[in-house]
C-alpha cells in the first residue's frame, strides 16, 4: 500500500495508533542504494513499526507509543557526514586535477588509477551528502508531538 492510499484512507482519523502509523510511514528510509542496509532498516525502523502494528491489532485496547517509531538523529551525525562529504570531495576533485595532468603524459596505468579513486570518491561524496541530509531531516524531527507532550508532563 502506497503512503498515498493510507493518508487518502486513514488520514481523518484521530486514533492515537493510526496518527503514529502514518507519520511513520510518512518517515519511512529508504533501503538500498544510498539508503540504509537492510539490517538497520529492520532494526532501526521495522522493529518499532511492527510493534506499532500488534498494538493496532489489539484495537481498543491498544497502546499510543509516547515517543516516535522511526529513527532519530543527534547533531553529531550531520556534522560527521558532511565532513566526511567535504573530505571525499575534495580528495576526488584531487584525483580529478591529477588525471587530467596525466592524461597528456600518456601514463595509462597512473591515469586508469587515478580516474578509478576519482569515480569512487564521486560515489562517496554523493552518499555521504545523501546521508547528511537524512541525518539533518531526522535531527530537524527528532521531536513529535506525542514526544513533547510527554516531556513537558514529565
Amino acid at each position: 500500500m502506497t503512503l498515498e492510499a493510507l493518508i487518502e484512507h486513514f488520514g481523518a482519523s484521530d486514533d492515537p495508533l493510526i496518527l503514529a502509523l502514518l507519520e511513520a510511514a510518512a518517515h519511512q528510509p529508504s533501503r538500498g542504494h544510498g539508503g540504509i542496509s537492510q539490517k538497520k532498516w529492520e532494526q532501526d525502523f521495522w522493529r518499532p513499526v511492527s510493534g506499532l502494528l500488534g498494538e493496532l491489532e489489539k484495537g481498543a485496547e491498544g497502546m499510543a507509543p509516547n515517543r516516535r517509531v522511526y529513527p532519530k538523529s543527534g547533531f553529531g551525525p550531520v556534522v560527521g557526514w558532511s565532513a566526511f562529504s567535504l573530505f571525499a570531495g575534495a580528495s576526488a576533485a584531487e584525483n580529478a586535477m591529477d588525471l587530467f595532468r596525466l592524461h597528456g603524459e600518456g601514463v595509462l596505468w597512473n591515469a586508469s588509477i587515478k580516474g578509478f579513486f576519482m569515480i569512487l570518491l564521486c560515489g562517496a561524496t554523493v552518499v555521504g551528502i545523501r546521508t547528511a541530509l537524512y541525518s539533518l531531516y531526522l535531527f530537524r524531527t527528532r521531536d513529535t508531538p506525542y514526544e513533547r507532550e510527554h516531556h513537558r508532563a514529565g
